[in-house]
């Protein structure tokens, strides 16, 4: 297909018994030439699903419309202002080497509201910002936060299919995540962390906090400072899922996940036994963990809300689908928000007492480099 097209005339010129037959790849090619103001593409990081939902048939109020058979996909906002779940009107989905798609008549739209602003802070604000939060860890008030800044660019123009095409498939333990809002608008993540994970063998959580350069000794990934940022993390989410009567087990427990520029401390949670009905009460029960917020939560959020000089909307946030009992959420770092020619990449790190605010000016930088070699990798960090 070489000229954009609506769902309506997909539809109509394409026979699907036959379309699921040709590679995944020739039939993404093929979803990425319908014109569509709102479209999501996920792929897990393990690489073995890949989702792309065009359109949307239902905004859901409440998850008691839920049906297992129907899909839903989960838009987050960082704060849960602007949190968007909706049964997209052409769903796509790959499980391993089976392909599904399912089509419901487009009903509805939805504007999603992003205006950006230029927000970049200088070294000298983020040095002040991080002794702003010492003063609160030495008063009690703080445990841990999670300080972000953004980087603004102009960018060349761009689309979902030079997005998909730019941002490879085989990135190593990472998500990819591509969200056109509105045309010229688009949201896009490369992330590790995966806030949740459920089928019928259970539930999945990621506790990731804690990095250095892959050109770094393992050990610095077990100084006192890395651990109990880390362990923050950790406990957070194994006392989180213990408040609603789960009980998780620690199944890999501080271990060392690789990326293609960095290095995490790394612990997987899971939960054997859950209520498939309250898959979203549980995403917001354990969003943000202090991998992305801080400790205490109330306390970190509200450090970060005054003084942070941009509203995070879509960063940190989770995004994910629900279909057939299955759901994936990944939390969005590692992201960038898109408006026509200029991109605004988001990048964060976690501070605790000891923490040196030049050391976590340069962690911020390095960790932006998983991203942005797809779009201005010459500029400067």
């Amino acid at each position: 297909m070489k000229n954009k097209i609506s769902i309506e005339s997909f539809l109509d010129s394409t026979n699907l018994d036959l379309f699921v037959k040709l590679s995944s790849e020739t039939q993404i090619q093929s979803l990425l030439e319908i014109d569509n103001s709102v479209q999501f593409y996920f792929q897990n990081k393990e690489k073995d699903l890949e989702i792309f939902a065009i359109g949307i048939h239902k905004i859901l109020n409440s998850f008691s419309q839920f049906n297992p058979n129907i899909p839903i996909i989960y838009i987050g906002d960082f704060e849960n202002i602007n949190t968007t779940t909706y049964i997209p009107s052409l769903f796509w989905i790959r499980k391993n080497s089976e392909i599904k798609i399912l089509h419901f008549k487009e009903d509805q739209s939805l504007k999603f509201i992003n205006e950006k602003k230029n927000t970049d802070i200088k070294k000298s604000q983020w040095t002040e910002i991080i002794e702003k939060a010492k003063v609160n860890f030495s008063s009690n008030n703080l445990d841990k936060v999670v300080l972000a800044r953004t980087i603004t660019e102009e960018l060349d123009s761009t689309s979902m299919k030079s997005l998909y095409e730019n941002i490879p498939n085989d990135l190593e333990n990472s998500f990819k995540i591509i969200f056109k809002q509105s045309n010229d608008n688009y949201f896009v993540s490369v992330t590790p962390e995966r806030l949740m994970k459920t089928n019928n063998e259970g539930m999945e959580i990621d506790s990731i906090a804690g990095t250095i350069s892959n050109n770094q000794d393992d050990k610095l990934l077990r100084t006192d400072k890395i651990l109990n940022e880390h362990r923050f993390v950790k406990e957070y989410i194994i006392n989180s899922l213990k408040s609603v009567g789960l009980v998780p087990k620690i199944i890999s427990n501080e271990k060392i996940l690789n990326l293609r520029n960095l290095k995490h401390l790394y612990t997987k949670i899971h939960v054997d036994k859950f209520n498939k009905k309250e898959i979203l009460n549980y995403v917001k029960i354990l969003h943000p963990t202090p991998a992305v917020g801080g400790m205490p939560k109330a306390e970190s959020l509200k450090f970060i809300k005054e003084n942070e000089e941009f509203k995070r909307g879509h960063y940190a946030a989770p995004f994910g689908y629900i279909y057939q009992n299955v759901s994936d959420f990944a939390v969005a770092i590692r992201s960038a928000q898109i408006q026509k020619n200029i991109i605004e990449y988001h990048t964060g790190a976690g501070i605790v007492n000891d923490s040196d605010a030049e050391l976590e000016w340069n962690e911020t930088a390095l960790k932006l480099m998983a991203l942005k070699r797809y779009f201005n990798e010459s500029k400067p960090l």
